[in-house]
């Protein structure tokens, strides 16, 4: 009777160590995956650092808006550029990009990038706060979603002053 009781008890001390290793194992396995977790979240943070600061710094004028074209956030460069900030765009252009350029095409432009998902580059002629006329290049790039909607749209103005200056003479 001893006999059958202490084989039975190193039965279950067995059965116990097999649960305790295995439970040991998926703890290292999710361990590895937090630790490769942590690594890429560290690396889209720094891309994430320097893509906020090329955009917030560059002397471009660079606009996000919806899939409409409302405008969502502008960067330091456009305040720069035009002297409106958001507020004053929310109020005088009816916070649409639409409404904000002057290229008479706008919003063809949009439906077309939003149709191919592709990205279009076009002149128009703005105007600043001051009255003053600025002549750019605008880079419209639509932003897709995971199934592949367009959920955003970035747009780049490039002052383009001083070639169109030089094309004239």
């Amino acid at each position: 009777n001893r006999y059958k009781l202490k084989k039975r008890s190193n039965l279950q001390l067995i059965e116990k160590n097999e649960e305790i290793n295995a439970q040991n194992e998926k703890i290292e396995t999710q361990r590895d995956s937090l630790y490769n977790q942590a690594k890429q979240l560290k690396e889209i943070n720094e891309e994430l650092k320097n893509l906020t600061l090329v955009v917030r710094k560059t002397n471009n004028a660079v606009v996000i808006t919806d899939e409409d074209g409302y405008i969502q956030w502008i960067n330091e460069g456009y305040t720069n550029f035009y002297g409106y900030n958001i507020l004053e765009i929310q109020e005088q252009f009816n916070n649409n990009i639409k409404e904000w350029v002057s290229n008479s095409e706008i919003e063809e432009i949009i439906q077309e990038a939003r149709k191919t998902k592709k990205t279009y580059v076009f002149e128009s002629e703005n105007y600043a706060k001051d009255g003053s006329n600025i002549h750019v290049q605008t880079t419209l790039t639509p932003v897709l979603s995971d199934i592949g909607e367009v959920v955003r749209f970035i747009a780049i103005d490039t002052d383009i002053r001083k070639i169109k200056e030089a094309e004239e003479e």
